[in-house]
């Protein structure tokens, strides 16, 4: 069991165009390299830095050989041009997706930074600004959250938080008699005058095991958080665009060919989904710091045959998204293997109805110790046994419990429960209750805690376990897989 605030809704909200736009840089690879490498460049081995084409005409930049890891860094050294009003850094994937875009505003009062994001299917995501407007945006959840533990808009507050400080984000809109004692000729930007027009600055965009982080000047200023479907990995090209004489633009940190090739990264991009109702949606529950663990499983088990070919679709959940029609839903999380052969397999033999299918646990009870980071209280649970329950490492339920789940929530019939796997357990019992007929399918082939050779699901795997699990099954089981392509690398040397 883990602790949870709810499963509510997840387990059959998942994006209806999962992953589509990243499909699209295999077309655009196919077609002659519409995202700026030719198909014979996929060979090229790839460089641990980049430096960027500062001519042409609009959006300058650099190309990304092999996508971002943690680490990378995108170095901006620019002189902002007389009248400058702003300037934009640009983190595009290979479909054409935009992972992140930094927009930076330039005004004698102060300097602006909006970040989002872009996808074809969802257009521009909710755009997160610092310095932030209004006391809402100020004390909104998002933007007091951290990101790999640093503050998403680093502002000082209140006029006296700016005196002799170097604060480039902060808002002095209210400040308006500390234009007058700035040099006369130039103008100055941000409440530290860090920018100067005429003079030269460096911006840094860095990728942190959470999200993207910049640093103006060497100083912190903004954090933010990767979004769903669009991590660095994807990322293709860095444009710079607006009001900036570029002087340089240096990538860095870069992942070499012993980590990552174009191949496996092409392998690695989901397909688009049917607009039928598919047989199987797997929801993983990760969280933005896993990012290793995630890529563990697109190089491993998102390999099947039945993954690619749209049957199976597998959604991180790392936030709510769009539904997706299922027969079957599985919750699992970042860090278990699955074999999805074998779910298969074993779903086709099942009564599609009323359907709980994992590792169950019959007769169990409230922890009631207080040390327990499962401890239940009286008052949270005040029957001394559970109902029926699947553990929390992977469990399937049918269509008909998961719109039973749904609809519960919406009309908030169902009690919340901290304790997700045993939440499942309580809310099926309800659905049961509720005259329908529940069809409790065990199998011990789940294993919560490591594996043996005859397995459906290994969980506490580390992405080198993953690997060697992965490694052996297409030793063992080639012709059961059907990958059809050439092994994934993990580049497990050194690590």
């Amino acid at each position: 069991m883990r602790k949870c605030t709810g499963v509510l809704l997840i387990l059959t909200l998942a994006a209806a165009d999962a992953w589509r736009n990243l499909t699209l840089a295999v077309a655009a690879s196919a077609a002659g390299g519409k995202d700026g490498r030719r198909q014979g460049d996929l060979d090229v081995s790839c460089r641990s830095s980049v430096e960027g084409d500062l001519g042409g005409v609009g959006a300058r930049g650099v190309k990304i050989p092999c996508g971002l890891a943690e680490g990378s860094a995108v170095t901006v050294v620019g002189v902002p041009k007389p009248g400058a009003a702003w300037f934009r850094v640009e983190m595009v994937g290979g479909g054409g997706e935009v992972v992140v875009s930094v927009n930076v505003s330039l005004g004698v009062a102060e300097m602006v930074v909006e970040q989002s994001s872009w996808t074809r299917e969802e257009g521009w995501g909710l755009s997160e600004r610092c310095p932030p407007v209004g006391d809402a945006d100020r004390n909104s959840s998002s933007l007091l959250s951290l990101v790999d533990g640093l503050v998403r808009c680093n502002q000082q507050a209140g006029v006296s938080g700016l005196q002799g400080r170097n604060n480039t984000m902060a808002n002095v809109t209210a400040n308006e008699h500390e234009n007058e004692k700035r040099p006369k000729g130039r103008a100055n930007f941000g409440g530290s005058f860090s920018i100067i027009e005429g003079e030269p600055f460096t911006a840094t965009l860095w990728a942190g095991a959470e999200g993207f982080h910049m640093t103006v000047n060497g100083r912190h200023e903004t954090s933010f958080a990767y979004r769903e479907r669009l991590e660095p990995w994807s990322v293709a090209e860095v444009k710079v665009s607006g009001d900036l004489e570029l002087l340089s633009v240096l990538a860095n940190g870069l992942p070499v060919s012993e980590e990552v090739d174009m191949a496996s990264v092409e392998l690695m991009k989901a397909p688009p989904l049917s607009k039928k109702r598919i047989f199987l949606l797997i929801g993983v529950f990760s969280t933005g710091n896993n990012f290793k663990r995630r890529m563990a499983l697109r190089r491993t088990w998102m390999q099947y045959e039945a993954v690619r070919s749209g049957e199976v679709a597998v959604q991180f959940f790392t936030g709510l998204t769009k539904v997706v029609p299922a027969k079957y839903i599985m919750k699992t999380d970042d860090d278990a293997f699955v074999r999805i052969d074998e779910v298969i397999s074993s779903l086709k033999k099942s009564d599609p109805h009323g359907l709980l299918y994992g590792l169950i646990s019959f007769q169990s009870s409230p922890h009631r110790n207080k040390d327990s980071k499962w401890f239940i209280s009286p008052k949270e649970w005040p029957v001394e046994a559970y109902p029926p329950w699947a553990h929390g490492p992977g469990y399937i339920v049918s269509r008909d419990i998961a719109k039973f789940i749904v609809h519960g929530h919406q009309e908030r019939t169902l009690q919340l429960f901290k304790l997700e796997d045993v939440a499942m357990g309580i809310w099926i019992q309800q659905y049961k209750n509720s005259g329908q007929k529940v069809n409790y399918v065990n199998d011990d082939r789940f294993y919560s805690e490591g594996c043996d050779s005859d397995y459906v699901l290994a969980h506490y795997q580390s992405p080198r376990l993953m690997m060697c699990l992965w490694e052996k099954l297409q030793k063992e089981y080639q012709p059961m897989a059907k990958i059809g392509v050439q092994m994934v690398h993990w580049g497990m040397a050194g690590k």
